[in-house]
Protein backbone atom coordinates (compact mmCIF):
# COMPACT_ATOMS: atom_id res chain seq x y z
CA UNK A 1 0.00 0.00 0.00
CA UNK A 2 1.40 3.62 -0.49
CA UNK A 3 -0.90 6.78 -0.07
CA UNK A 4 -2.59 7.66 3.43
CA UNK A 5 -4.46 6.75 6.65
CA UNK A 6 -6.37 8.25 8.69
CA UNK A 7 -6.92 7.27 12.13
CA UNK A 8 -9.73 8.45 14.54
CA UNK A 9 -10.68 8.40 18.22
CA UNK A 10 -11.73 9.88 21.56
CA UNK A 11 -10.29 10.14 24.93
CA UNK A 12 -11.60 11.70 27.94
CA UNK A 13 -9.83 13.82 30.49
CA UNK A 14 -10.85 14.63 33.90
CA UNK A 15 -8.45 16.96 35.15
CA UNK A 16 -9.00 20.38 35.32
CA UNK A 17 -5.30 21.52 34.93
CA UNK A 18 -3.53 20.03 32.13
CA UNK A 19 0.26 21.67 32.12
CA UNK A 20 1.69 19.14 29.47
CA UNK A 21 0.61 16.54 27.28
CA UNK A 22 2.23 14.21 24.84
CA UNK A 23 1.46 11.68 22.14
CA UNK A 24 3.80 9.24 21.68
CA UNK A 25 3.38 6.23 18.55
CA UNK A 26 4.93 3.22 19.22
CA UNK A 27 5.64 2.88 15.75
CA UNK A 28 4.71 4.66 12.85
CA UNK A 29 5.39 4.98 8.47
CA UNK A 30 5.97 7.52 7.39
CA UNK A 31 5.19 10.83 8.09
CA UNK A 32 2.33 11.94 10.55
CA UNK A 33 0.13 14.98 11.26
CA UNK A 34 -2.19 15.24 14.77
CA UNK A 35 -5.28 17.08 15.01
CA UNK A 36 -6.82 17.39 18.60
CA UNK A 37 -10.31 18.47 18.55
CA UNK A 38 -9.71 19.97 15.21
CA UNK A 39 -6.96 21.67 15.58
CA UNK A 40 -3.38 20.89 13.81
CA UNK A 41 -0.28 20.14 16.28
CA UNK A 42 2.26 22.15 15.86
CA UNK A 43 5.30 20.33 14.45
CA UNK A 44 5.00 16.63 15.91
CA UNK A 45 8.49 14.71 16.01
CA UNK A 46 8.52 12.72 13.04
CA UNK A 47 11.96 10.83 14.47
CA UNK A 48 10.70 10.29 18.20
CA UNK A 49 6.90 9.83 16.51
CA UNK A 50 5.76 12.21 19.41
CA UNK A 51 3.91 15.66 19.37
CA UNK A 52 2.91 18.00 22.25
CA UNK A 53 -0.61 18.38 22.60
CA UNK A 54 -0.42 20.68 25.25
CA UNK A 55 -3.22 23.55 25.03
CA UNK A 56 -4.85 21.46 22.57
CA UNK A 57 -6.53 19.24 25.06
CA UNK A 58 -9.59 20.27 27.88
CA UNK A 59 -10.86 18.45 30.54
CA UNK A 60 -14.06 16.09 29.16
CA UNK A 61 -13.89 14.62 26.03
CA UNK A 62 -11.17 15.26 23.31
CA UNK A 63 -10.95 14.15 19.28
CA UNK A 64 -7.84 12.80 17.77
CA UNK A 65 -6.96 12.44 14.19
CA UNK A 66 -3.84 10.86 13.23
CA UNK A 67 -3.31 11.11 9.23
CA UNK A 68 0.06 8.99 8.37
CA UNK A 69 1.11 9.12 4.88
CA UNK A 70 3.45 7.00 3.21
CA UNK A 71 6.29 7.02 0.62
CA UNK A 72 5.90 5.52 -2.49
CA UNK A 73 8.21 2.63 -1.86
CA UNK A 74 5.80 -0.20 -1.55
CA UNK A 75 4.12 0.76 -4.65
CA UNK A 76 7.07 0.89 -6.83
CA UNK A 77 8.77 -1.74 -5.78
CA UNK A 78 6.01 -4.28 -5.77
CA UNK A 79 5.22 -7.46 -7.02
CA UNK A 80 5.04 -6.59 -10.19
CA UNK A 81 8.95 -4.52 -10.48
CA UNK A 82 9.86 -7.72 -9.18
CA UNK A 83 7.99 -10.33 -11.97
CA UNK A 84 9.18 -7.43 -15.05
CA UNK A 85 12.98 -8.63 -14.45
CA UNK A 86 14.07 -5.70 -12.89
CA UNK A 87 17.02 -7.09 -10.08
CA UNK A 88 15.94 -4.92 -7.30
CA UNK A 89 15.96 -6.49 -3.49
CA UNK A 90 12.34 -6.01 -2.14
CA UNK A 91 10.72 -6.15 0.84
CA UNK A 92 7.33 -5.45 2.02
CA UNK A 93 7.57 -2.28 4.44
CA UNK A 94 4.81 -1.67 7.33
CA UNK A 95 2.65 1.20 6.95
CA UNK A 96 0.34 3.22 9.42
CA UNK A 97 0.54 2.94 12.92
CA UNK A 98 1.79 -0.25 14.83
CA UNK A 99 3.18 -1.52 18.30
CA UNK A 100 6.37 -4.12 18.37
CA UNK A 101 5.29 -4.83 21.62
CA UNK A 102 2.73 -5.90 23.52
CA UNK A 103 1.28 -2.54 24.85
CA UNK A 104 -1.13 -0.21 22.93
CA UNK A 105 0.33 1.57 20.11
CA UNK A 106 -0.51 5.16 20.90
CA UNK A 107 0.06 6.49 24.30
CA UNK A 108 -1.09 10.04 25.91
CA UNK A 109 0.74 11.30 28.63
CA UNK A 110 -1.07 14.08 30.75
CA UNK A 111 -0.12 16.05 33.72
Amino acid sequence: FSGKGVYHGSFTVSQTEIRNCILEIDQVSDTFTVKVNGIEAPFPDQVMHRANLTGLVHSGENTIEITVVSNLYNRLFDANTRTAGIPLPYRPRNYGIWSNSDGDAVKLYIR
